[in-house]
């Protein structure tokens, strides 16, 4: 774990999911559906671990504590696909904007950010401002509650796991899939808006997700 002092927080890094939940669980529990991203995928992750499956050495995770020590925000940089962006959940404005600069002393190239609003505008702004490029919204997503579940008609036959001879029909269905979410979102109609998944991410089920994107250099010094 590594630990970041601020004014009046503290952010905290993680490289094992298992101590993030330990340290960050309640928090994640009080509000679960803003964050059953990174809950689920945490929870995913200390499976894995648990099986014995390697994690990235690039992945970190991120407990946001007030002066007092309680759990104020979370994150994590776990994304399988390039550019890695990180998830943010709410957390206060000034943990943002130190985040953005810690990941920008620490040299770590972020090019893309998924989240919460506005934490996600004010690091990305934060991120340009130290290392130039601009901010620009890729995707705005939401998150739905089902009310009184109706059960569709079953389709027949039954459920096959995926192999790289279904690539092409599942990039198909995904193509399908954004085209039919740009239409319920009242957008033209058109190309993915994020990117699509890879051969073996495609292959292991993972989706990929957007929310906005800044483009930044190095070169600059916090301050």
């Amino acid at each position: 774990m590594t630990a970041v002092p601020m004014a009046t927080s503290r952010l905290q890094f993680h490289t094992d999911p298992g101590e993030f939940l330990a340290a960050a669980g309640d928090h994640l529990a009080a509000d679960p559906v803003i964050s059953t991203v990174v809950a689920g995928f945490a929870h995913r992750r200390s499976a894995q671990q648990a099986d014995g499956i390697a994690q990235p050495d690039r992945d970190w995770w991120l407990v946001v504590r007030d002066e007092s020590g309680a759990v104020v925000g979370a994150g994590m940089r776990t994304a399988p696909f390039a550019p890695y962006p990180p998830f943010l959940l709410p957390m206060p404005d000034e943990a943002a904007v130190a985040l953005a600069c810690t990941l920008h002393e620490r040299g770590e190239e972020v090019l893309a950010i998924n989240g919460a609003l506005p934490v996600v505008e004010l690091c990305a702004a934060e991120l340009t401002r130290l290392g130039g490029g601009r901010v620009q919204v890729s995707q705005h997503t939401r998150l739905h509650e089902l009310g009184e579940l109706v059960r569709p008609e079953p389709a027949p036959g039954c459920l096959v796991a995926a192999t790289e001879d279904d690539v092409d029909l599942a990039t198909e269905w995904f193509g399908a899939f954004m085209g039919d979410a740009d239409e319920q979102a009242g957008r033209p109609r058109g190309p993915a808006r994020t990117r699509r998944p890879s051969v073996r991410s495609c292959c292991a089920g993972s989706v990929p997700g957007g929310c906005g994107s800044g483009s930044t250099r190095k070169g600059s010094r916090c301050t």
